[in-house]
């Protein structure tokens, strides 16, 4: 689903921005 796709991008910038 894309929805899912979508959570799991969200999540991965959260995660990139955070160790950035």
């Amino acid at each position: 689903i894309i929805v899912n796709v979508y959570s799991m991008i969200s999540v991965y910038r959260v995660m990139l921005t955070k160790s950035h």
